[in-house]
């Protein structure tokens, strides 16, 4: 794993409290929490049921948080139109939106205005394409 979170020492957690359940990994960004119900993971997009690299990114999503504690970060937008929380997601102080990236299992989503990371993900992704990472591999 890339260490580029460095930058995120003095993070500070925005949402609803400080420590949450991660009770069920829906896909590889989106989970359910015990007491807010279902958070998708801000910037990032995994691919979907069917698709390639699903279940490698729901796998490495369950492995992270599946049963965990994570802590959540809020951005400008709080909710999506289907009424998810979006959130930065954190297990063991590692930020699960940028390691899906970096193990090239994600794709990215921006959109305005929860944009916070965007340099860190991008560095993420790039580093993950260089290094032949998941869905980049050999240049896919």
């Amino acid at each position: 794993m890339m260490v580029i979170a460095g930058a995120l020492l003095a993070v500070s957690f925005v949402a609803c409290g400080d420590t949450y359940y991660c009770d069920e990994v829906i896909d590889g960004d989106t989970i359910y929490v015990l007491g807010l119900g279902k958070v998708r993971y801000i910037g990032i997009d995994c691919p979907e049921v069917g698709e390639p690299y699903y279940e490698q990114a729901r796998s490495l999503n369950a492995q992270l948080v599946q049963g965990r504690s994570v802590q959540l970060e809020l951005d400008v937008q709080e909710r999506d139109k289907y009424g998810r929380l979006l959130a930065y997601v954190y297990a063991d102080g590692e930020m699960v939106n940028v390691r899906l990236l970096e193990e090239g299992l994600a794709t990215l989503l921006t959109i305005p205005p929860n944009l916070r990371y965007v340099e860190l993900f991008e560095d993420a992704l790039r580093w993950a394409k260089e290094n032949n990472k998941g869905m980049w591999k050999y240049g896919q």
